[in-house]
């Protein structure tokens, strides 16, 4: 429909992408005009999350935008991930806890303060850890919970989650602030293109890596 209606003779590869955003991930065109600096902020949270997944696990990111959504939220990623490791790879969950803080890291490390708007990414990562502490009982059997455990067993449990995504916090920001030269690139072409699609990204990941070498 975008095609005709701005006359083009073909279907180009930018309106299929349109098409997707619109239909598929509920973030259509919006004339919306936004602070230079608000896109900024959503643009290097975004950024984090595919810094940390392009870095552990390469190849990952299938889409990347600053966009808003008809659910009313600045930007998302999705993410492609050829083998699923959940039930027999701990460092596979830990990766999606890292990549699942990822966007809270960038904030704080190139804004210096808390990011408001991690609600969903920290209930996804809470759900990783609760796999891990809980139903595999990684950090002791202590933290296995029945259906009538007591309030006791349940705070060992979450004191333990909290300590899982404390240390993965920490890994994160790290390798963030040791491929901010990437970061900064992603977010960069983020603000000025508003969407990355898979071929986009590793494109900038691979300038990246020969830069590095």
């Amino acid at each position: 429909m975008k095609a005709a209606f701005n006359r083009q003779d073909k279907v180009n590869m930018q309106n299929i992408i349109d098409a997707c955003l619109d239909v598929i991930f509920d973030a259509p065109e919006c004339e919306e005009d936004l602070s230079e600096e608000f896109k900024r902020r959503v643009a290097y949270h975004e950024a984090g999350h595919a810094v940390a997944a392009e870095v552990l696990d390469p190849g990952s990111v299938s889409i990347i935008s600053i966009r808003k959504t008809d659910g009313g939220k600045y930007g998302f990623i999705r993410y492609l991930r050829r083998e699923e490791k959940e039930d027999f790879c701990s460092d596979y969950n830990e990766n999606i806890i890292m990549t699942s803080l990822a966007g809270k890291a960038a904030t704080e490390l190139v804004f210096g303060e808390s990011d408001m708007g991690v609600n969903g990414d920290l209930h996804h990562a809470f759900d990783k850890a609760k796999l891990l502490v809980d139903n595999r009982c990684m950090y002791g059997f202590n933290n296995w919970i029945e259906d009538n455990d007591s309030s006791f067993v349940a705070e060992n449990r979450n004191r333990a989650m909290a300590m899982v995504l404390e240390k993965n916090y920490l890994e994160v920001k790290k390798l963030l602030a040791v491929n901010r030269d990437l970061l900064d690139k992603i977010a960069d072409e983020l603000i000025k293109n508003t969407t990355l699609t898979y071929s986009d990204v590793q494109s900038i990941c691979v300038s990246y890596k020969k830069q590095i070498s």
